[in-house]
């Protein structure tokens, strides 16, 4: 019986981490948001986490522009500003 307890155990550890490597940091209706009419992707200067995370946004958001005032998009496009997950 103990046994079977630490086999279920495993493998729902072993299943949260598995969700954790395929999902994204977003949810999922914030891919179907459509970006406005003539956006180009900006070039970020990519967060390290060694910085100033405060100048990162500021330099973030100045970035994008237009894009700026819709959150939505900007949420979309932030995780691509950073060199690995926050």
């Amino acid at each position: 019986m103990n046994q079977l307890v630490k086999k279920k155990v495993k493998e729902a550890k072993e299943k949260e981490e598995d969700n954790r490597m395929i999902t994204k940091p977003t949810p999922a209706w914030i891919d179907s948001v459509p970006y406005t009419l003539g956006f180009s992707q900006p070039d970020f200067k990519m967060f390290d986490g060694r910085g100033d995370p405060h100048q990162h946004l500021a330099h973030f958001l100045v970035r994008c522009g237009p894009v700026a005032q819709n959150g939505t998009l900007c949420l979309r496009l932030f995780v691509q500003s950073l060199v690995r997950p926050a």
